[in-house]
């Protein structure tokens, strides 16, 4: 072995060898959550409460169709992440902002998606549309609700509302409430959000609308952490060598290998500078009240 393998080995066992920085672990944790309540989010409009189990005398077949679905991410990771060592240059607050995030918006497209499909449609054309805005948010707010009005994609779509609202200094275009512009009479938020969906306008009291009930996360190993409102587990451990067998050897199953020899050592080491993490929640959508709010298409703007 040459000298320069030799130092790349040595480094990879002291990565192999490493304990997880708890510091690290913190910080990865805390970025995990920020991101995952940031008010860009769709949670930060809509209802949540803790799920509750329906009834015992419904059938074993309903109460499974009722309950909260694991959602969110199980994957290995560079254990560089979670590790003190001179030769490391990796941000965990980086990697735990991609997980926040991640959760966030798997939440946004499952929230959208519910409201889409319950929620009744108008079709009108584009010089009618900033009427019908107004004519909706009256309607909800003569009910005694209070409507925002959120435009999905479409930069034309905002754009033609910016008569009827007041722009706060330097804040046009925000998915955040609280920063965001509001109509002049009623004083309903207008926010704008991309999503891999089609260009559309919501006009909705989200809290009366639609709640996310949220499963309590229950922790399955030592190394997992429950964000202290119960709604989220956030786990990151190592993977030592039986692991990184059974993980070799479920892998050839999964791929129907027919190599009968055992996992070489490379595939081993490989594996072992990784580590597991876990960032999960249950929840189920629920549309609450379905007149609390209209989907405007317009024709013309896809």
């Amino acid at each position: 072995m040459d000298l320069k393998s030799e130092l790349l080995r040595a480094e990879d066992d002291a990565l192999i060898e490493s304990s997880l920085a708890p510091e690290r672990v913190e910080t990865f944790r805390s970025a995990v959550i920020d991101a995952w309540k940031h008010p860009q989010h769709l949670r930060s409009i809509v209802s949540s409460s803790i799920w509750q189990p329906i009834a015992d005398e419904v059938s074993d077949a309903e109460r499974a169709d009722q309950r909260p679905g694991g959602f969110g991410s199980n994957i290995r990771v560079p254990k560089e992440y979670f590790v003190d060592l001179q030769t490391v240059h990796a941000d965990s607050a980086d990697l735990g902002r991609e997980f926040g995030e991640g959760v966030g918006r798997g939440e946004d497209v499952l929230i959208l998606s519910e409201l889409q499909s319950t929620l009744p449609t108008l079709k009108i054309p584009f010089d009618g549309f900033a009427k019908e805005v107004e004519r909706s948010v009256d309607h909800l707010t003569q009910r005694g609700l209070h409507p925002t009005v959120l435009i999905i994609n479409s930069w034309e779509l905002l754009t033609a509302l910016r008569d009827l609202v007041v722009t706060p200094d330097q804040v046009w275009a925000t998915a955040d409430p609280d920063k965001a512009p509001r109509f002049k009479r009623t004083d309903a938020p207008l926010l704008l959000r991309y999503e891999d969906s089609e260009n559309v306008c919501i006009v909705a009291d989200f809290r009366a609308a639609i709640a996310i009930r949220q499963g309590l996360a229950q922790p399955e190993s030592p190394d997992d952490f429950i964000h202290e409102d119960g709604w989220l587990l956030i786990g990151v451990a190592p993977i030592g060598a039986s692991e990184a067998r059974e993980i070799l050897a479920a892998t050839r199953v999964a791929e129907e290998s027919t190599v009968a020899e055992s996992p070489d050592e490379t595939s081993e080491r490989r594996i072992r500078k990784q580590v597991h993490v876990r960032v999960l929640e249950w929840i189920l959508i629920d549309v609450v009240d379905p007149t609390a709010g209209t989907i405007i298409r317009v024709q013309g703007v896809g």
